[in-house]
């Protein structure tokens, strides 16, 4: 999304745990900053910083995540606690960190996942961030003039999707989905989604989520017995 960013002339910044990337791509419109998005006092450094830098902010994304593919029983709250805190409180973090510098008609985004929507077996700590992500955007919408949607991407083949249990093959490229959402990010509504496709198909997500969940949970236990 970055680099498709770069190449229709903005100013990026890039919040990480590692930046280690900056020794790939050199750009005086890409600024890479070390922070952790638990951290609020790093991240609203980090917010202005970007802010002296390029100026206010037109678009906002947060993508931080971390996910676990196991059932409640084999799980602790440490690990719950660490998926809320990156998927939820590192959320809650940035847009109150960058609430203050959004230029008229800017947009902040933040992923979702459609497990949010109609829950997934061995996935409650991951869905139910995802859940609370929903439900975020839409008070904070009420609480900003500026807009603040979801973005549902397919499933994609990122470090977080490994824990899930479906081959790769059925996971769309990283590079794919990010050029796609790169190019509809001004696009106004609280729903983002990297075609029509995937818009009809959470669409049905949010009509019936029950259904949809027990369906999405058949297809992964056949996956794993296959």
């Amino acid at each position: 999304m970055a680099k498709s960013r770069l190449a229709l002339g903005d100013h990026v910044t890039i919040l990480d745990l590692d930046i280690t990337i900056s020794k790939q791509y050199q750009d005086p419109r890409l600024l890479l900053i070390q922070a952790d998005v638990r951290n609020e006092e790093e991240v609203t450094k980090a917010i202005e910083k970007a802010v002296t830098c390029f100026g206010a902010l037109d678009i906002v994304i947060h993508g931080a995540c971390v996910c676990a593919y196991a059932c409640m029983e084999s799980m602790t709250s440490k690990q719950v606690s660490a998926i809320w805190q990156t998927n939820y409180l590192g959320a809650w973090i940035l847009v109150k960190a960058t609430s203050h510098y959004m230029s008229k008609d800017g947009r902040i985004w933040l992923f979702s996942s459609g497990v949010g929507i109609t829950g997934l077996a061995g996935m409650s700590a991951y869905a139910s961030s995802k859940g609370a992500i929903e439900a975020l955007a839409k008070c904070l919408r009420l609480e900003h003039p500026f807009q603040i949607g979801i973005i549902h991407p397919p499933l994609t083949r990122t470090q977080a999707a490994s824990c899930f249990p479906i081959p790769d093959a059925f996971k769309k490229e990283a590079s794919e989905v990010g050029q796609k959402l790169a190019r509809r990010l001004e696009k106004k509504g609280f729903l983002l989604t990297m075609d029509w496709k995937q818009t009809v198909m959470m669409q049905i997500c949010y009509l019936f989520p029950l259904q949809m969940g027990k369906w999405l949970t058949s297809l992964t236990n056949r996956a794993l017995s296959d």
